[in-house]
């Protein structure tokens, strides 16, 4: 019996682990079919969905255009550290939605590695909003006709943030960009 169980969660780590972008949940929603809502697979499933979220950086929407960046650098127990806005943030990786925050109440690391991270993430910020945040006319050029921001035009969600770490007295910055990028007509 365990052997079977074995080759289940095997055969759905695979499955999941190699998943193409924005077919997870559908994904889900098959495994759960054929292997149905079993307590110890829709744990393992739960698990599984949090590691593919976290090294594919994942992005959960927050509120005014803010998103939890979900990765290893930012995860504090179960919850995922914004360092910009000082919360955690728990989240369900099933749904990809924000559960609840809580306050930081206390950094990892030291108050100078903390300036050093604001001083990069500004910058990072600064560099992204020109960059990434923006559309400009070469990044349109195989879109002629298309209306940036409109309905069924180009689309961008887009996070960044600096993460600090102190290990053995030396200073870890983490710099973390993360974007999606489409156009909706091509959806249609």
């Amino acid at each position: 019996m365990d052997s079977l169980l074995n080759e289940k969660k095997k055969f759905i780590r695979h499955v999941l682990s190699n998943a193409p972008p924005g077919k997870i949940s559908d994904l889900i929603s098959n495994l759960k079919t054929i292997f149905g809502s079993n307590a110890i697979i829709q744990n393992f499933i739960e698990d599984i969905i949090s590691n593919y979220n976290e090294d594919n950086y994942i992005l959960i929407p927050f509120e005014n255009n803010e998103y939890i960046i979900i990765c290893k650098e930012s995860k504090s127990g179960n919850l995922y550290l914004h360092p910009n806005l000082k919360i955690l943030a728990n989240v369900n990786h099933l749904k990809r939605k924000l559960i609840d925050t809580t306050p930081l109440v206390k950094l990892n690391h030291s108050d100078i590695l903390e300036k050093y991270r604001e001083v990069c993430n500004n910058k990072l910020k600064e560099y992204v909003d020109i960059y990434y945040k923006k559309w400009n006319e070469h990044q349109i050029e195989n879109y002629p006709t298309v209306n940036i921001g409109a309905k069924h035009g180009l689309n961008v969600k887009c996070a960044s943030s600096v993460y600090a770490s102190e290990c053995e007295n030396k200073y870890n910055l983490f710099f973390l960009i993360c974007c999606d990028r489409y156009y909706l007509k091509n959806f249609q």
